[in-house]
């Protein structure tokens, strides 16, 4: 069963200071924009740089019996930076604590 607080989650901050927690399910999570065909799991509306289909998480889960380590892979599509880093261009694996911006901008 899924874990919340046990599990890998994205944690947004929008332009009000608020804190939005996005729960990764196993498997491919889509990032993009509303109303995209396949649907975005984790959905912005249009502007600030977020294409229709900016990338994809690949949440794999440590194992039913609890052992291994839950990973969380990102595939960008479109522009993606980790941690103020250049331009990320080829499938990375995220560490805890990892700031993923998506877009030339952070807000």
């Amino acid at each position: 069963s899924y874990t919340f607080f046990l599990e890998p989650h994205l944690v947004a901050l929008d332009g009000d200071g608020a804190v939005v927690l996005y729960p990764l399910q196993p498997g491919i999570v889509r990032v993009g924009q509303h109303g995209q065909d396949p649907e975005q799991h984790i959905a912005f509306d249009e502007g600030h740089g977020i294409e229709p289909e900016h990338c994809l998480l690949e949440h794999t889960p440590a194992t039913d019996q609890g052992i291994g380590v839950a990973t969380v892979m990102l595939h960008p599509i479109a522009e993606c930076y980790i941690n103020e880093s250049d331009e990320i261009e080829d499938s990375v694996v995220l560490q805890h604590g990892d700031v993923l911006r998506c877009g030339p901008t952070w807000t």
